[in-house]
């Protein structure tokens, strides 16, 4: 240990060898490695591994390119203490706090003492030098290192100047950055020159930094630590070397014709992302980002090119893109978006009209379809899936589209492809649910048209179209990682009756068992979109071929086996039947199967109560369905409930609707 402590201070001695021998004062080395005078004379004392590993490699560097002048071989520290007046000391830097216009309070908060401590200082400069605070104190002045105990030395001259780049050779915003960077690095106005390759090396140096600094070689080398790593300097002496030059530029008059031209184009009416204005003007530009280039503006010349929204949601999909926007729209952007993303989780897709009213009731204004579309062209992922521009969607990637969500179950446990009105379908079924982080409101319950969901649905990267309107998995998926545990008990009791099996069959395997609750297998055989009603009491699964067999089973078993069917000599077939009110709202009615079998499939025109034309038995995968009929029946003002009579003619495709008694079931 003695050892080590030894071999420490005999670094520590070679290190103060080394600096003297450049002629470098103590506060001028510890001000080029970034850390405090006090700090620096310790490690001349004993230079330990932690220092030496951090700061070794910069400090061979700067006694390698040194080049001494008069200011920085005279340490403050070695001055004859009795040839100088204190109080005459103190006053000077108490005049030349005065005529910049500072108050002793920010200055005695610049330099970190107290209010108290400065009042003193500046009534009598303390005898022995104190380091880091004498140096904020003479930045805070404007002054060089050393200036306040020299009392031969000049206050510089406080008029900043100006720089006028109109007749400059700068072809973009970038090189206009690079010139004021290559025209703050000198402290004394009268020298200032914005020609890069005239400055010093030195100077060429903190020009690189600045302009760094602001972006003129891209977003991702702004950070101290990648600038500080280019000139192997630390982190915090780069941020001193920019805020000086910053500092610096306090009162200068600059006149850069080409961020003013920035600032004109970005004063556009019509809102636009970020990353579209930067495309369209790149050269302009010239590589610096539109926020840097702010930024530069706000810090530098106290002004803004352009109001700029923050990322919102960044961790996510559907984030808001930063834009160029008036601030009052600011709150209409994010409120769009929240509206959308939930208007599509619950309906697949969102519409203008009803997402104007969402935001209009959130802010408490107001709001137009055209502010919406504006608001939309920020959200990542926004598509149009109509050629109004009324109906969108955030893309694919949306978490929680219950839609989609709906689809991939149906797909999976689907045995063929299945078309777009059998899905259309099974999505209207499909149970709404809230998702974490929403309001607790109810969710949105419109449900999108057939050729707004073809339109999803054919933009979705894990499906593949098949003659427009069928659809299959472009990858096989196991059912066990898309149905959730209730759904799959059920789709496996079907399985085993064949494809087809009753309530009673559920009640005695899941309730009866305790497996299940009542209410929980309603929901199951209500809202699940891979179980298909076959019939009255008797279910399947969607997407695989009607089973013939254990539905004839299963229908025979069931309390009401059937709906009276009858055929008259002149072939017509006649049945009652009573919509249920989710039947009329969802579209989903289906003729008794014994109908089904006895009409040809096609389309029927119908008379008496609602006249217009009805399909019955074009959907494959269930043959008794109807399609059109629920329409004609809310135009007649027929309400779900109702009983109804149907009389079908299948050779002459016609069919009689009429109210009828209410039915009741079989014996």
């Amino acid at each position: 240990m003695l050892r080590d402590k030894q071999m420490y201070k005999d670094a520590a001695k070679r290190l103060k060898a080394m600096r003297e021998a450049k002629g470098i004062s103590v506060p001028a080395f510890a001000d080029r490695l970034g850390v405090s005078t006090a700090r620096y004379r310790t490690w001349e004392k004993t230079f330990g591994p932690l220092p030496q590993r951090q700061y070794g490699d910069a400090i061979n560097r700067i006694l390698e390119d040194w080049e001494p002048t008069a200011l920085q071989l005279d340490d403050p520290s070695s001055h004859d203490v009795d040839q100088l007046d204190y109080a005459e000391l103190g006053n000077r830097a108490a005049e030349r706090r005065k005529s910049m216009g500072l108050s002793r309070v920010f200055v005695a908060g610049r330099i970190e003492i107290g209010y108290t401590t400065f009042c003193a200082w500046e009534l009598s400069l303390p005898r022995h030098y104190h380091g880091g605070h004498e140096d904020a104190w003479e930045n805070a002045l404007e002054v060089p290192r050393g200036w306040l105990r020299h009392p031969s030395w000049p206050a510089p001259d406080l008029s900043a100047g100006t720089l006028d780049l109109t007749m400059s050779e700068v072809g973009s915003v970038a090189d206009e950055i690079r010139a004021v960077g290559s025209w703050l690095t000198r402290k004394h106005p009268s020298g200032r020159i914005h020609e890069f390759s005239e400055l010093s090396e030195q100077e060429q140096r903190q020009a690189i930094m600045f302009a760094d600094r602001y972006g003129v070689c891209g977003e991702n080398r702004t950070s101290l630590q990648v600038i500080g790593d280019q000139f192997g300097l630390t982190r915090e002496r780069v941020r001193q070397v920019v805020e000086a030059m910053a500092e610096r530029a306090r009162d200068i008059h600059f006149t850069l014709p080409k961020l003013e031209e920035l600032k004109a184009a970005a004063s556009g009416k019509e809102i636009q992302t970020v990353t579209s204005f930067e495309e369209l003007h790149r050269d302009l530009l010239g590589g610096v980002s539109l926020s840097d280039a702010d930024r530069f503006a706000r810090e530098i010349l106290g002004t803004s090119i352009a109001a700029i929204s923050d990322r919102a949601f960044a961790h996510g999909v559907n984030s808001v893109q930063p834009m160029i926007i008036d601030p009052a729209v600011q709150e209409i952007v994010i409120e769009v978006r929240t509206a959308s993303l939930r208007m599509v989780r619950s309906c697949g897709a969102a519409h203008t009209m009803f997402v104007t009213g969402l935001v209009s009731e959130v802010i408490g204004k107001a709001v137009s379809i055209a502010d919406v579309r504006y608001a939309l062209v920020a959200i990542e992922g926004m598509q149009w899936l109509t050629p109004d521009e009324d109906w969108y969607w955030l893309g694919p990637d949306t978490l929680n589209n219950r839609v989609l969500e709906g689809v991939r179950k149906v797909l999976a446990t689907a045995s063929r492809k299945v078309d777009v009105e059998d899905l259309h379908q099974a999505v209207c079924r499909s149970r709404r649910a809230y998702y974490k982080g929403e309001v607790r409101s109810q969710p949105p319950e419109i449900e999108v048209p057939q050729e707004v969901l073809r339109e999803i649905l054919s933009r979705v990267p894990w499906l593949t179209v098949i003659q427009m309107n069928d659809f299959v998995l472009a990858e096989e998926i196991a059912i066990e990682d898309v149905l959730n545990s209730s759904e799959l008990k059920v789709v496996r009791v079907i399985e085993e009756h064949g494809g087809a099996a009753t309530r009673n069959v559920f009640n005695n395997r899941f309730v009866k068992t305790g497996i299940f609750s009542i209410p929980n297998l309603q929901i199951v055989l209500n809202n699940s979109p891979v179980i298909q009603p076959l019939a009255f009491g008797v279910y399947g699964i969607r997407g695989r071929e009607f089973p013939e067999k254990a539905f004839s089973t299963a229908h025979a078993s069931t309390s009401r086996s059937s709906i009276p069917v009858n055929m008259t000599d002149d072939g017509w077939c006649e049945f009652q039947l009573t919509i249920s009110e989710p039947g009329m709202r969802n579209g989903i009615v289906d003729i008794p199967i014994r109908a089904a079998k006895a009409l040809t499939p096609g389309v029927y025109t119908t008379e008496g109560l609602a006249k217009g034309t009805i399909s019955l038995g074009t959907v494959q995968s269930v043959p008794a369905r109807t399609s059109g009929l629920t329409v004609l029946l809310q135009k007649a003002g027929i309400q779900g409930g109702e009983p109804l009579k149907f009389s079908i003619h299948p050779e002459t495709m016609r069919a009689m609707i009429s109210r009828a008694e209410r039915l009741e079931p079989s014996e």
